[in-house]
């Protein structure tokens, strides 16, 4: 008798279960298995009946923080962070929309521009890094079959998991950009995949290439120069360091300067960490903040001070924050 209590439960749950399975799917797409660093990642959210005989219909703003959706793992296990503030929403009154029976596309995006580089943040906020990214993708949505309206079905979906593989850029590729960014007049977009490209390729900078990336120094375009200052910082050399130098001496743009910061911190000589440090007794706008968190990473003994001083002294909560925490990495590094 028990036994059979115990079954009679299984197919109860089984049945409810049933019941309350989404009739339709999310399905992620993308015309490529494998991107170079820097490619545009195209991807595609289709909504697709589970029961390719059935016509369902799915309310519109299904998708309205379509871009907040995507979950995107790393190659090594960690979430990425979204820095876009980009976002679709879509009015409360919106419509039903049919889900063909060979699946609908509800939207696409470009990964790339949902995930992008931050100038200095150590979390993963890009797919920059080769290997092997999971991405997939969740919504609340509300579906009912064409022609019944009130046989409703609400509850949340997650896609199968997309894998994407990220390769690094090959010499066909960076011959491309390189060939990208000496037209005038190319599309912005594509100078700025282009310096990507560049920055986190393996081959090191020539005489030619140092005269076109500061050129791009020279753009009106406020991102393409903060991307070729990345790539000054990336291709540490002393040609990079005179440039990002010369920027620190004549740029006032508060962001610029503070990628120029970043930029240095990654030569981590005595010359880079002067200016660093220049910065953060100067104290000017924003840019000195950057100066405080790049020390963390670059910084010796006779850094503490300033920074002690900006611990206790700053007017914002979060840059003395980061000041204590760049003396404590600066101690241990040291040994105190």
């Amino acid at each position: 008798m028990k036994a059979i209590c115990v079954l009679l439960v299984l197919v109860a749950i089984t049945s409810l279960a049933t019941e309350q399975a989404p009739p339709i799917e999310l399905v992620l797409r993308t015309p490529q298995t494998a991107y170079a660093i820097g490619d545009p990642i195209p991807v595609s959210l289709l909504i697709r009946a589970r029961d390719p005989s059935q016509l369902f219909e799915y309310r519109q703003d299904a998708v309205r923080n379509f871009y907040g959706n995507f979950t995107v793992i790393g190659p090594d296990g960690i979430k990425l962070r979204r820095l876009s503030d980009v976002d679709v929403r879509v009015s409360p009154n919106a419509e039903w929309m049919t889900v063909s029976n060979n699946g609908s596309s509800v939207r696409s995006a470009d990964l790339t521009e949902i995930y992008s580089e931050p100038y200095y943040i150590a979390e993963p906020h890009s797919m920059t890094a080769t290997g092997v990214y999971q991405v997939s993708y969740s919504a609340e949505i509300a579906v009912r079959p064409v022609g019944v309206p009130n046989d409703l079905w609400v509850g949340p979906i997650t896609s199968a998991t997309l894998n994407i593989q990220i390769i690094r850029v090959d010499s066909g590729s960076l011959r491309l950009a390189y060939q990208a960014m000496s037209e005038k007049g190319k599309d912005r977009s594509l100078q700025l995949r282009a310096l990507t490209k560049i920055q986190y390729s393996d081959a090191p900078l020539t005489t030619d290439d140092y005269d076109l990336l500061r050129r791009s120094l020279e753009n009106s375009d406020q991102d393409i120069k903060m991307k070729a200052l990345r790539v000054f910082g990336a291709k540490v050399s002393a040609e990079g360091f005179k440039v990002i130098s010369d920027v620190l001496g004549t740029e006032n743009d508060p962001l610029l300067r503070s990628e120029a910061i970043a930029a240095l911190g990654r030569y981590n000589t005595p010359a880079a960490r002067a200016l660093i440090l220049k910065e953060c007794k100067a104290r000017k706008e924003r840019s000195y903040r950057a100066a405080v968190v790049v020390l963390g990473a670059v910084g010796d003994e006779s850094c503490i001070d300033v920074l002690q001083e900006i611990s206790k002294t700053d007017e914002t909560e979060w840059v003395r924050e980061r000041a204590r925490e760049s003396i404590k990495q600066i101690e241990e590094r040291i040994g105190r």
